[in-house]
């Protein structure tokens, strides 16, 4: 008999996805409210089940202007007619779509080449090649698996290389498991030694787990009959600051040139793990990785909240990007019952454990937290990023606290399936044209609803699942991407740091992408200001 929590879990996804079609057949049009601006693109021709009907898309008021660019033909013709938005054009990052095709039908058992430790160095997007992102706390790209692939199980990185007993480690690879009912099978060893997997949710390419005392060596990954293991060990690190030692990057001291690049600091980070108060706190450092030096100033504090059925430490491509730039980021964690009879709702006692997260470490001198973040203070001001169900604890968090929304001055939605209230100040939401959970109609009344100034952004190609670091939803619940996950992410950060800029009023280098983005295949913008 399968586990009653596999059980429900199952149980629940389908009933998601059942609600999710029946919103998304409903007739709700998209009501788009006059003095909308589009930067609008036609969807590529990649059939039915790449796209949703044009009558969920973007249909536009007769006050509202459009930019039409000619529809690519394919996938390929997509990166090759990216210019204006710097989409891998050089021959230098562009591998075309074989190489998609290439990184994961790559033989995996027994192949030492699954398990090495990434090489790349980056301080941009584009550094890296389609099929990575950049890990811009380590400086490093690392390979992300976005479609699962039947058999094809991989073992690719952890981070960070040393943490102290309680702090958190992430395994990275592909295809741990592709059903779900499997997912108890699934082992992680450090040095050997078996480590629980942390609240027994491991995603299929990526794995949390705590940092046990004593252990250290090769980080390894048994999924079934496959041992995969990293030639390189994991090591435990003595409390307090960490040194910078030159094995992660230093801040430039100079803002990048283009929205592609990271900023003037490194960007460090600090695990807070006081059950039921646990967070991933990122900010402007010295060095780059765990508890590095903290640069003492007053920076912005935007909270980012994850959505249900994936880890929480999912959105790093953020809370790294927006550090390098200024900014403190809180990834809190949510305690979720999936045993529970309805594991979506959000519960009391999780809004209050996120509304202490926010108390601790909004408009505070952070160095109570821990010594690497001695004069990093933060804003009474707040953000807030939210995605799928994050998004209604968002929505709960602003609704139970008066006072905290009044110095709420912009939050974005990513895949929002959410609460259908509207949050304080300036308001950005993102959807994706293959997201069977966040359809078009979701997007659309969370953009609808809001005050201006507002702005929605359409990924074309994009899902549900590259909203996160590296989770991979699918079959009812995800369509498979034609674009990679490193894509999704970069237009995610190019309108995220602007518009943050803007709502904290920081001076705003890249102030132009708000109002006049590149027209792009990739993406269909609008906004009203």
């Amino acid at each position: 008999m399968l586990p009653r929590k596999i059980t429900l879990l199952f149980l629940f996804w389908v009933l998601l996805f059942s609600l999710a079609s029946c919103n998304r057949t409903s007739g709700v049009g998209d009501d788009d409210e006059p003095g909308d601006y589009d930067h609008q693109t036609d969807q590529g021709d990649t059939g039915d089940d790449n796209q949703f009907d044009n009558d969920t898309q973007d249909n536009d008021t007769e006050d509202s202007a459009e930019l039409i660019v000619e529809e690519p033909d394919s996938a390929e013709d997509i990166y090759e007619t990216s210019d204006d938005f710097d989409i891998a054009t050089d021959e230098e990052h562009l591998e075309d779509d074989e190489a998609y095709d290439q990184f994961m039908d790559e033989p995996t058992e027994g192949d030492a080449d699954q398990c090495e430790q990434p090489v790349g160095s980056c301080h941009a997007f584009m550094d890296c090649q389609l099929n990575e992102v950049c890990d811009f706390s380590l400086g490093r790209c690392e390979p992300r698996g976005d479609w699962p692939q039947q058999g094809a199980v991989s073992l690719f990185s952890f981070h960070p290389m040393a943490a102290a007993p309680g702090e958190f480690l992430t395994v990275d690879g592909a295809n741990f498991y592709t059903n779900p009912m499997f997912m108890s099978f699934l082992k992680v060893a450090i040095g050997g030694v078996n480590v629980p997997i942390f609240n027994d949710m491991p995603d299929q390419n990526r794995i949390i787990l705590v940092v046990p005392d004593g252990l250290e060596g090769p980080v390894s990954v048994t999924s079934g009959s496959l041992i995969l293991t990293t030639p390189y060990s994991f090591t435990l690190a003595a409390e307090g600051i960490i040194p910078c030692d030159g094995s992660t990057p230093y801040g430039s001291g100079h803002p990048g040139a283009s929205l592609d690049e990271a900023g003037p600091y490194a960007a460090g980070f600090v695990d807070v793990n006081a059950n039921p108060i646990i967070y991933r706190l990122f900010y402007p450092a010295e060095c780059g990785s765990l508890r590095r030096p903290g640069l003492p100033g007053t920076y912005p504090l935007v909270i980012l909240l994850h959505g249900n059925g994936a880890g929480w430490i999912n959105y790093e491509y953020l809370g790294q990007f927006l550090a390098t730039w200024g900014f403190v980021s809180a990834m809190t964690y949510r305690a979720i019952d999936y045993g529970s009879e309805a594991p979506t709702i959000i519960l009391p006692e999780q809004v209050q454990a996120q509304t202490d997260i926010i108390a601790a470490t909004r408009g505070v001198d952070l160095g109570s937290l821990h010594p690497a973040l001695a004069g990093v203070r933060t804003t009474e001001e707040i953000a807030m990023v939210g995605h799928s169900r994050g998004t209604a604890c968002m929505q709960q968090v602003y609704g139970s606290s008066a006072e905290l929304a009044a110095h709420g001055v912009g939050n974005i939605f990513l895949g929002p399936v959410d609460d259908l209230s509207a949050v304080p100040g300036a308001f950005m939401v993102f959807g994706a044209t293959g997201d069977l959970q966040s359809n078009a109609t979701f997007v659309n009344l969370a953009y609808n609803r809001q005050s201006t100034p507002k702005w929605k952004i359409t990924i074309n190609g994009g899902n549900h699942s590259l909203f996160t670091d590296h989770m991979v939803w699918y079959g009812l619940y995800d369509r498979q991407p034609t674009i990679f996950r490193r894509e999704q992410i970069r237009i995610i950060t190019s309108f995220a740091l602007p518009f943050f800029q803007r709502a904290f009023g920081l001076a705003e280098p890249f102030g132009v992408q708000l109002e006049w983005p590149p027209i792009s295949p990739l993406y269909v913008e609008q906004h009203q200001l």
